[in-house]
């Protein structure tokens, strides 16, 4: 016993360190388990959507240029500590994210896409905005 107290009492940076690395790939592994993520409009808060914009068929919304849309994303499963989103857009002259709205800056299509932390699961939809 007295060994392993000289032991740990001698090499107690190294065990603290060997112990982080471990929570941190604890950490890490749990974040790859994302199973799915659901993008879906937030009527409420986005603007002129009622006027604008219609769901059609394959995720594709059909938008007025001068729409904001405000996007909810629910990333699965639910016991995730990190459950941080990374977007794309396919066409940043047409549309940008920011806040999880979609910024619409010019007539056109563009594919946006959320993708998990590290980019286990995403997914997409399709927008078209018209004048």
């Amino acid at each position: 016993m007295e060994k392993i107290i000289t032991f740990i009492k001698k090499h107690k940076m190294l065990l603290i360190i060997i112990i982080l690395i471990c929570l941190i790939l604890i950490v890490l592994v749990n974040q790859l388990k994302v199973s799915s993520i659901k993008i879906d409009i937030d009527y409420v808060n986005s603007k002129d959507v009622m006027l604008f914009m219609s769901r059609t068929t394959d995720d594709q919304i059909v938008a007025n240029k001068d729409s904001n849309i405000k996007f909810t994303v629910d990333v699965l499963p639910k016991k995730l500590l990190n459950k941080s989103i990374k977007w794309k857009s396919s066409n940043s002259a047409v549309a940008t994210i920011e806040d999880n709205t979609l910024v619409i800056h010019d007539v056109g299509t563009v594919e946006i896409n959320a993708e998990s932390m590290f980019g286990v699961e995403s997914n997409k939809i399709n927008i078209i905005v018209k004048e």
